[in-house]
């Protein structure tokens, strides 16, 4: 009986602790994420398994970069205006592809309250 007792008392402390390492975890995160302004990564895309190339932003210059495994390497300096222009076209197209979601949620729910 005491064996069953120990081991239970060990799961509860073990899910304690791994809960309060989450939570620690997540606000260590946000607060890194807040303090961060000099470097961005607008975009990052995979190559393969192990390597992926993004756009990153250093101090208002921006860089396409590789990013693999055991290096990191700056490919290019990008014009920060060519950059801005497709950013600015990147989010609208976002913007257009969502309201065309949320469009279609609002018109099934529409239905749905019909029936």
């Amino acid at each position: 009986m005491e064996g069953l007792f120990a081991v239970l008392q060990t799961l509860v402390v073990l899910a304690i602790v791994i809960g309060l390492a989450h939570i620690s975890l997540r606000l260590l995160n946000r607060y890194m994420v807040k303090q961060n302004n000099i470097i961005k990564i607008w975009e990052k895309t995979s190559v393969n398994t192990n390597s992926s190339i993004g756009i990153v932003e250093v101090s208002g210059k921006y860089y396409l970069m590789s990013f693999t495994q055991n290096e990191n390497k700056i490919l290019e300096e990008l014009d920060p205006q060519e950059i801005q222009e497709v950013l600015r076209q990147k989010e609208e197209s976002m913007d257009i592809k969502e309201n065309g979601f949320y469009k279609k949620i609002n018109s099934l729910i529409e239905k749905r309250k019909e029936i």
